[in-house]
């Protein structure tokens, strides 16, 4: 942390420890988290392709007839 950094939380420590500040920073960090999560998904196919396209998980079984 720079020394500005550290002087501002010692001059607001009731407010950045009080519920509202708690409250604020856990906003923040949220928002912060949901826009670095976000994926955007492209599919493109080929003539005669199956596409399969998931937003996690996608489990393929295949049944052979021997």
């Amino acid at each position: 942390m720079t020394s500005e950094a550290i002087f501002w939380i010692t001059q607001n420590y009731e407010w950045v420890f009080s519920g509202v500040g708690i409250s604020v920073l856990s906003a923040a960090a949220w928002l912060f988290k949901r826009n670095r999560d976000r994926t955007t998904q492209k599919q493109v196919g080929g003539t005669n392709s199956t596409n399969l396209q998931a937003g996690k998980h996608i489990n393929i079984v295949i049944n052979k007839k021997d």
